[in-house]
């Protein structure tokens, strides 16, 4: 049922990346094109690094969200 869901977070955070990385001048995106631009890679890697973690825990969320609303759908898993 939330597969839809679960599929665009992935979608979503390349979207906020693109948006915070020319948009503004704050956020993971930001950080990330900043330490892109004076070459401080360790930095720039944390930053996506971060960013994928929370593309991730938003993925498992939806996830186990979708297997508690449709237990139904997943009975015979076990």
């Amino acid at each position: 049922m939330l597969t839809a869901l679960r599929v665009s977070v992935g979608l979503s955070i390349a979207v906020l990346y693109i948006a915070e990385q020319s948009l503004t001048r704050y956020g993971l995106g930001y950080y990330i094109a900043t330490n892109y631009q004076v070459l401080r890679y360790t930095e720039m890697y944390a930053g996506i690094l971060a960013m994928s973690l929370m593309g991730l825990l938003l993925y498992l969320a939806i996830y186990a969200l979708d297997r508690r609303v449709n237990r139904h759908l997943y009975l015979e898993e076990g």
